[in-house]
């Protein structure tokens, strides 16, 4: 039985080098195979690269998202504040239609019989 791996030819457990093997290890130099390797990686870093860019992009994009989002929610807060503490001190100020504040007719000593 024989397994074809890389440029060997394994029979039975002995490593023989096959005569196109030969042949080919000739005529391909390892030189071929690195720039062949080389162009291989530029390429993949080129690739990556650009994901980079995508991705850094849609970081950029989400962050000023994000920072509108915090801006509104700061000028949200602000206005609860603001309009939290304006009725909290108005619902201090006696009201004319409470019976309790004016001692009117309910409960009032004035009443009569």
């Amino acid at each position: 039985m024989k397994l074809i791996h890389s440029h060997l030819v394994y029979d039975h457990g002995k490593s023989v080098a096959s005569n196109s093997h030969r042949k080919m290890a000739k005529k391909d130099s390892p030189t071929k195979a690195i720039k062949e390797l080389g162009h291989q990686i530029t390429e993949m870093s080129v690739n990556m690269n650009s994901r980079m860019d995508e991705i850094s992009s849609k970081v950029d994009s989400n962050s000023v998202k994000l920072d509108d989002l915090t801006s509104r929610v700061e000028a949200l807060e602000e206005g609860s504040r603001a309009s939290s503490s304006s009725s909290h001190y108005s619902s201090y100020r006696p009201n004319s239609a409470d019976p309790y504040q004016t001692g009117g007719a309910r409960g009032s000593p004035q009443g009569g019989n």
